[in-house]
């Protein structure tokens, strides 16, 4: 049964020298953005803005009106794997204070290039690309 998540590539700073939240995975340890499963009734960018609250207790974020980035994936189940769809939104805060779930065990605001190094996976790090081009033309 293909699953559905949403997540945010959630950026502060100024614009021209952003950085960017990257959160550690406690399960396996892999950095990552805020992301979790849509809950029935909410659109994309609640599910996107509930996750940031509940993983990094960030309140106050804008949402861009234009930025939707989708990955692709398989998730282990008890049947196999099944198709993961994620779609990611993009977000500006002020607000550079995080307070982890217990989901992860680590977080950090970086610099766009300490965060490609960091991300875990090639399809997060496209994610990043194309939001760091978005923000570039905007």
């Amino acid at each position: 049964m293909p699953q559905k998540s949403c997540g945010v590539v959630v950026w502060t700073g100024p614009p021209d020298q952003p950085r960017f939240l990257l959160l550690r995975q406690a399960l396996h340890g892999h950095w990552e953005f805020p992301k979790g499963h849509v809950e029935p009734g909410e659109s994309e960018q609640e599910t996107a803005l509930r996750e940031l609250h509940e993983e990094a207790s960030i309140c106050e974020a804008e949402l861009d009106a234009v930025f939707r980035q989708e990955i692709y994936y398989t998730v282990a189940t008890g049947r196999g794997r099944d198709p993961k769809t994620v779609a990611f939104f993009l977000a500006r805060t002020t607000d550079g204070r995080i307070a982890l779930s217990e989901e992860h065990f680590e977080g950090d605001w970086f610099s766009y290039e300490d965060a490609m190094k960091m991300l875990s996976f090639e399809n997060y790090r496209k994610t990043l690309r194309a939001a760091m081009e978005h923000m570039r033309k905007a």
